[in-house]
Parts: structure tokens; C-alpha cells; sequence
């Protein structure tokens, strides 16, 4: 009997420290994972552990890294990840973290880790500097095109005119990247094809290559509306449906800026490349359905003013552009986006007054 009893303490005393050495185990500092981030100029690798680390100040990481071949590595250290910069594209290292690699908690690696890290060659890839941009309607017009591994690529350009463009801004496309059926769609309903055509690059393997696109010849007199300029690797021209680097342009002189209130809505215009105030255009309020609510010319400080009753269209009758016109330049300015609100800018006074504001004063001053 004491025999079975001193057994049965023991199997007792397995059980409950059988929980508590399985949660240890969980904690212990492990090495979990390796993500390879190879579409920088500069790649780089990141090993993921369970654990948060130190940071980069209070361990020195290098110590437990070792790469075959050697390179002057960039070391960075935050939340559970530890990545390593300096690698180079095409090429297989050998890797090892060293037993001991501590975390934040000073837990540490329990065992070498050997593996090897493959950083592959980046994608070929195209891409321009912004999703919209604004062309100086004179002089030299180039736009900035970021290539990868790409020696010759396809451009075409589409001109949307000003009376299709409502259509754009209430489907809020304008500024997004475009498809091969989106190309379609503006080709065959929306606008046209105003260029095509093929630029050389002098590729660097690897490297991003800016590109300076000289849209100011393939436009030539540019005309009222948005151009559409898509770019995409020659050879990745047949195949699935794909997005294409897209660029949004607007070849104009014109800055617009509105202000609305209980007195309307106000419209000035003036030069981007000056800052002069540009007397005369002809600016349009444009109704989400494409009606024109009205119509003025700007005055001597180009401002232009439309009455409070026009902004209270209902439906497709409310106001969702504005588009100034003159000396072969066009502008918009998209209405259906939230504008500033300036009522919390610490402006004080009086009340804005209404269509009647009186001066009341005695007659003895």
C-alpha cells in the first residue's frame, strides 16, 4: 500500500507539472519565420521570432548573425521582427542566428538557426510620380515616369473631353489607376485616342530609372479636357487583365480656389506659374448631371460669383464642378469631394449678414 500510494503521488505531481512545462516551452524565444522584401532598390530580409526584441541600442544583433557571402549589413530592430538590409538582388546567402539571440525579456535562441535566403531579381514594373498632375501650359513638359527592369515600354494617351468629365469625377475614377477594360470604355464612349507609341529606356538592372516623358510633343495644342497617359512594360502587353501605370494630366496655366457660404459660392482664378489673378475666363458651375447651372467671367482679381440659389439643386441638380475656360487653357475643380471647413479657425465677430444689412446711428452721433 505505500508502495501504490507513493506511485500514485508521483503520477499526480506529472500531471500538474506536465501544463506548466508545455506553457514554459510556449514562451521560450523562437525563430518563426524569414520574409525577403526584394522591390526596394536596396532589399532587404526580416526574421520574424514569437517575442518582441530589444531594441537596437541595448543589443548588439550583429553579433548573432552570420551571412555567406559577407556584406556591411544595416540592422533594425523592432516589435518581433529583425531585419537586415544590404543584401543584393540575384543573389543566395547562407544565413545563421546564433544560439543565445536574446529578446526584450532577455529569453534567448535555444538553439543555431541555418537557412538559406534567396533575393530574387525585383519586377519588371512601371510607375509615375502621383495619380494626377498639372502641366505648365507653356514651355517644357515633361512627366516623370519610374522604371524597373524594363527596356522599352508602350505609352498611350486618351483625352476625355470637358463635357464626358462629370461623368469621370461622379464615378470617382479620376485619379485611379486604369484596366485594359477601363481603356476600352474611354476609347469606344468616353473620349479617344489621341497617341501611341513606343519609348526606350536605358534599364538598369535592378535599379529604379527615372524617366522623363516628353508629353509636350505628343500632345501638341492641348485642348479642354483631362488627359489620360498609361504606361506599361512592352511585353506584358498580351495577357490577363491588368492595371497600367496611370497618369492624370491637366495642361493649364489655371489655379482655381473656392469659397462657399450663405452668399454663394466663389471661384477665383489665378496663374500657377505667377500667382496673378487672371481676368476674364469664362468659369462654368457644373451640375452632377452634366447640366450647366451658370455662368460668369472673372473681374479684375478673378474672382467669379454664382448666387446661393444654384448650390441648392437636389439629386443630379446639385453642384459637382467648376470649370474655368480661357486663352486655350482649361481647369477644373471637383465639387463632390468634402472641402475645408474653416468655421473651427478661431474667426469671431459678427454674424455673415443677409441680402439687407442696415447701419442704424442716432442723429447727434
Amino acid at each position: 500500500m505505500r508502495t501504490a500510494r507513493v506511485f500514485l503521488l508521483m503520477l499526480a505531481a506529472t500531471i500538474l507539472l506536465a501544463p506548466a512545462t508545455a506553457l514554459a516551452k510556449r514562451h521560450d524565444m523562437r525563430f518563426t519565420d524569414v520574409q525577403v522584401e526584394a522591390e526596394d532598390d536596396s532589399p532587404r530580409a526580416c526574421f520574424v521570432f514569437n517575442r518582441k526584441l530589444g531594441e537596437r541600442g541595448s543589443v548588439r544583433y550583429e553579433n548573432y548573425l552570420r551571412f555567406e557571402p559577407e556584406f556591411k549589413a544595416a540592422i533594425t530592430a523592432r516589435g518581433n521582427r529583425l531585419c537586415v538590409e544590404g543584401f543584393e538582388h540575384g543573389k543566395i546567402y547562407s544565413t545563421t542566428l546564433l544560439k543565445g539571440l536574446p529578446d526584450a525579456t532577455g529569453r534567448q535562441l535555444p538553439k543555431t538557426e541555418q537557412f538559406n535566403i534567396s533575393v530574387p531579381d525585383r519586377q519588371p514594373s512601371l510607375s509615375f510620380g502621383g495619380a494626377s498632375y498639372i502641366l505648365p501650359g507653356k514651355g517644357e513638359r515633361n512627366l516623370p515616369l519610374n522604371s524597373v527592369n524594363v527596356a522599352s515600354a508602350e505609352l498611350r494617351i486618351l483625352r476625355i473631353n470637358d463635357r464626358n468629365l462629370m461623368d469621370e469625377i461622379n464615378q470617382g475614377r479620376i485619379s485611379t489607376l486604369m484596366s485594359r477594360w477601363d481603356t476600352s470604355r474611354i476609347e469606344t464612349l468616353d473620349g479617344e485616342e489621341i497617341w501611341k507609341g513606343v519609348i526606350e529606356i536605358d534599364m538598369k538592372k535592378n535599379r529604379t530609372v527615372p524617366v522623363a516623358v516628353p508629353i509636350g510633343d505628343m500632345l501638341g495644342d492641348p485642348e479642354p479636357g483631362i488627359y489620360v497617359v498609361m504606361a506599361i512594360p512592352k511585353e506584358k502587353r498580351q495577357g490577363y487583365i491588368y492595371y497600367e501605370a496611370t497618369q492624370w494630366v491637366i495642361v493649364s496655366d489655371i489655379g482655381i480656389s473656392s469659397y462657399s457660404g450663405g452668399d454663394g459660392l466663389r471661384v477665383f482664378l489665378r496663374s500657377l506659374q505667377d500667382a496673378g489673378p487672371l481676368a476674364g475666363r469664362r468659369v462654368q458651375l457644373i451640375a452632377r448631371n452634366n447640366e450647366v447651372l451658370g455662368t460668369a467671367r472673372t473681374d479684375a482679381e478673378g474672382a467669379a460669383r454664382f448666387a446661393p440659389g444654384l448650390l441648392r439643386g437636389k439629386g443630379g441638380a446639385r453642384p459637382g464642378a467648376v470649370m474655368a475656360f480661357g486663352n486655350g487653357e482649361f481647369n477644373f475643380l471637383d465639387l463632390t469631394r468634402p472641402a475645408f471647413d474653416l468655421t473651427d479657425r478661431g474667426v469671431g465677430g459678427r454674424r455673415s449678414p443677409g441680402p439687407i444689412d442696415a447701419f442704424i446711428y442716432t442723429d447727434r452721433g
